[in-house]
């Protein structure tokens, strides 16, 4: 038996077949699309895989890093408290050195002040004392001095032996006599200069003797001037020196 197909069913069967190819490219094509979707899957999935452990690694050293700083932050506080704390005990520290100092200042400017209080004082009257010794000097040896007994002993014993005069009992009272009438030089000076005086007078009786007016200044008995005293005490230069180291030692109260 033979078919005949109509024109109908034919055209009905290549709809279907037309229908059915487009299916299967459809197929096709959702088969690449499901393809690709699952490659992008498995690469997104490996891409999330190592994000997550990439993610997890900062978490660990976000973690270290927090622990760190917090130990750092706790260390500076307590350095700061530290330092404060020092910088209060200093500051009590200076204050307290710096209280001293001002009543060390204060103490040592009261005793310099009373210092050059009695310096002023001691020199003002050391000066004047010196100036009153000056004047006293200056009085001395305006009026005419006498030898000291031992000195005037020995002078006359001299003259009297060169004049060929040997009594002593008028040599020791002309002596005595000349001696409680005037003033008399300091047992001190007499020490000090009674080698030189008697040096002096030596030379001068030796000069005087020789000659026909009979020993030293025969006229005016035992009274000696000016040039004698500058001969028995020393020269011009020497009474000055002395002076000018009587007036330092006055001024600096040695």
């Amino acid at each position: 038996m033979t078919h005949t197909f109509t024109p109908l069913y034919e055209r009905i069967v290549s709809e279907e077949m037309q229908e059915l190819r487009e299916y299967v490219r459809i197929i096709e094509s959702q088969s690449h699309c499901l393809v690709d979707l699952e490659q992008l899957q498995v690469d997104l999935e490996s891409r999330i895989e190592v994000e997550l452990v990439r993610s997890r690694k900062l978490e660990r050293s976000l973690a270290q890093h927090e622990r760190k700083w917090r130990l750092m932050f706790k260390n500076l506080v307590d350095e700061k408290e530290h330092v404060e704390k020092l910088a209060r005990e200093e500051k009590a520290k200076v204050d307290k050195l710096m209280e001293m100092v001002n009543r060390l200042q204060t103490e040592i400017h009261a005793l310099i002040k009373s210092k050059v209080q009695q310096h002023n004082q001691h020199g003002s009257g050391s000066i004047h004392h010196h100036h009153q010794q000056q004047q006293e000097q200056h009085h001395q040896q305006q009026q005419p001095l006498h030898y000291p007994r031992s000195v005037l002993t020995d002078r006359n014993s001299r003259h009297n032996h060169l004049n060929g005069n040997l009594n002593p009992t008028a040599t020791i009272a002309s002596a005595s006599t000349t001696n409680n009438s005037g003033i008399r030089l300091s047992s001190s000076v007499v020490q000090q200069h009674h080698q030189t005086q008697t040096n002096n007078i030596n030379g001068i009786d030796r000069s005087g003797g020789g000659g026909g007016g009979g020993g030293y200044r025969k006229d005016r008995g035992n009274m000696i001037g000016p040039h004698e005293i500058l001969a028995y005490s020393g020269s011009e230069e020497t009474i000055r020196e002395s002076n000018a180291l009587r007036l330092l030692l006055d001024f600096f109260g040695l």
